[in-house]
């Protein structure tokens, strides 16, 4: 029965480990490790070629593919053509006249622009933006730069100005040209500018875009918006909700290209894919890409407050000031990052604070900056804030005198001043000592020799006198330990000749006691006459008869004496002995008579 119900017990502790195994199992995949690199959102797998994920507000890439290889810019091209297009926009207004010349290359595919044919400028630039028309380019880059070769010089510093190191472009269209490259960190820092221009903006994100009839063609022409990552049907899924512009287009070299931008919980994310092609279901590679882009930027990463306002950073000392010699610095501002969610906040984050000075000098003001925090995830800076002081504080009046004093101590003027006065003064000191030393010489009249002699001789002198007070205090102690000795036998005598006389004193007194009692003791004899004159009536003649006389009672106050040597004699016997000659007493008391 006992091995039976252990088996059992040892069951259900297998059963119960197997099951706290199988329950931390299936934590796992929730779980972040602490101190590692890995996030709960894994990076998408990517089938375009180049790919680049990018954060607006916080100038971060987020994930990236190739995003330094060299590609070609294909329709990146047009984002610059706009770009130039809207800052001469500004110089010339809205209201502004093209009319297409011979000059103009309208070969290219786009509008079907003709020659003499009138538009607005901002019509032909809505209508490269919005259906990526290449004629319509080729137009605004005439006009805008006089011809073309100088519009494409323009691109170019723009892209140098901008910071693109690796860009060159040879048209405004993007249209397959060996001589023209870009890539992907280039074409992120050219749509960041196309970001900052909201009608830019507002344009790339039209789904279509109606051009009216002109001179040379009267039917309205529709363009319509290439990036479906706009396009809310449901049946071509590609729909990112809240996505933006920018630019899409395709040419057989570059493949599929897109560049869109999408704000999500204050993130504000670009997305950049080149080299994309159409899968075996004839779905766009790159449309793709960037729907599971903007949803790992969605889902990995988030805005954190690292740092809150007012946050106590440091303590540091304040001088002359009678108050308090402290004053605490905090956080003028806060401090938020887009981090990978589920970050370390105790390993990741460091906080690396810049003091204006270590000592602070009143008077303090409350608000005053004296430094900057800066705040790092992983090593890379993430913001910034400047270090306030919490409260005011006032100048001492004597605190700040004493430091002026100190502070013209300091002075090197004044140090080499009080250096000289300092060297006179041990000079005069040294040659003061000289002098007594020569005047003692003269007065003595001895030499260095016979001094040292009779230093020498007095040292001796000292150690034999020290040696006979050291003999004569021993005698003396041995002495006062001897009549100590003495009159401790003195006194243990005298206690005992006490002792002795007191003793003999209690014995006589019992004697005399009882030689007192014995009188009473016996009986009293009778008088001889009394009984012959009872026998015999009458007297012989010629004799006297006297009269019986009782024996005297000792009085009482005899008898009250008699005590009092015996009470005085036994207190005695109980107190300690003070003096250490004492003697016997001399008259002792006789004891008292028994009363009859």
């Amino acid at each position: 029965m006992q091995a039976k119900n252990r088996a059992k017990r040892l069951a259900a502790r297998i059963v119960a480990g197997l099951l706290a195994l199988l329950f931390l199992l299936m934590l796992v995949p929730f779980v972040r490790a602490e101190g590692t690199d890995e996030t709960v959102y894994p990076a998408p797998s990517v089938t375009s070629n180049a790919a680049l994920v990018y954060n607006l507000q916080y100038d971060k890439v987020l994930f990236a593919q190739n995003d330094s290889a060299p590609i070609y810019p294909a329709s990146f091209a047009k984002v610059m053509t706009a770009l130039l297009c809207y800052e001469h926009r500004q110089t010339l207004g809205t209201s502004v006249k093209i009319t297409v010349t011979e000059e103009d290359d309208l070969t290219v595919n786009g509008l079907g622009l003709v020659v003499d044919e009138e538009l607005d400028f901002d019509t032909l630039l809505s209508a490269m933006v919005v259906g990526s028309s290449n004629d319509a380019a080729m137009v605004l880059a005439r006009k805008v730069g006089g011809t073309v070769a100088d519009f494409v010089n323009r691109m170019n510093e723009k892209a140098a100005e901008l910071g693109c190191e690796n860009t060159h472009f040879a048209n405004p269209t993007g249209l397959h040209n060996g001589s023209a490259q870009t890539t992907l960190s280039d074409v992120a820092k050219i749509c960041k500018a196309a970001y900052s221009i909201n009608d830019y903006m507002q344009t790339s994100s039209l789904l279509r875009f109606e051009i009216p009839a002109t001179n040379k063609n009267e039917k309205v022409r529709v363009v319509t918006n290439s990036n479906l990552l706009l396009n809310p049907r449901t049946d071509l899924g590609y729909y990112v909700k809240d996505a933006m512009g920018i630019n899409h287009g395709y040419t057989p070299q570059s493949g599929y290209c897109v560049a869109s931008v999408r704000d999500t919980k204050g993130a504000i994310n670009l997305v950049l894919v080149s080299g994309g092609y159409k899968n075996e279901a004839k779905q766009n590679g790159a449309l793709l890409d960037a729907m599971s882009l903007f949803s790992y930027a969605e889902k990995a990463f988030e805005i954190t407050t690292v740092l809150k306002r007012e946050s106590v950073m440091r303590e540091v000392p304040v001088r002359l000031s009678d108050t308090q010699d402290h004053v605490l610095l905090i956080a003028g501002s806060d401090v938020s990052a887009l981090l990978p969610v589920g970050f370390n906040r105790v390993t990741d984050i460091e906080e690396r604070l810049f003091l204006t000075e270590e000592v602070l000098e009143a008077p303090i003001v409350e608000g005053t900056s004296y430094g900057s925090v800066e705040i790092y995830f992983k090593g890379e800076l993430v913001g910034s804030a400047e270090l306030l002081a919490q409260r005011s504080l006032a100048r001492s009046t004597s605190l700040a005198l004493l430091n002026s004093v100190e502070e013209f101590l300091r002075l090197p003027v004044v140090r080499l001043i009080l250096i000289i006065l300092a060297c006179v003064v041990a000079a005069f000191l040294v040659l003061c000592c000289i002098l007594l030393a020569v005047q003692n010489r003269k007065k003595s009249g001895l030499t260095p020799q016979q001094r040292r002699a009779k230093k020498k001789l007095e040292k001796e002198l000292l150690w034999k006198e020290k040696v006979r007070q050291q003999e004569y205090f021993r005698v003396r102690r041995k002495e006062r330990k001897i009549r100590r000795d003495e009159a401790i036998e003195d006194f243990r005598r005298a206690r005992e000749r006490h002792l002795k006389a007191q003793e003999e004193a209690l014995r006589r007194a019992e004697q005399r006691a009882k030689t007192a009692q014995r009188p009473s003791q016996r009986p009293a004899p009778q008088n001889r006459t009394t009984a012959n004159t009872a026998n015999n009536p009458r007297p012989a003649a010629g004799c006297e008869t006297r009269p019986v006389q009782k024996a005297a009672r000792p009085p009482q106050a005899t008898l009250q004496n008699a005590r009092q040597p015996v009470q005085s004699t036994a207190k005695n016997a109980q107190r300690p002995v003070q003096n250490t000659r004492l003697q016997a007493p001399q008259n002792a008391k006789r004891p008292p008579r028994p009363k009859e």
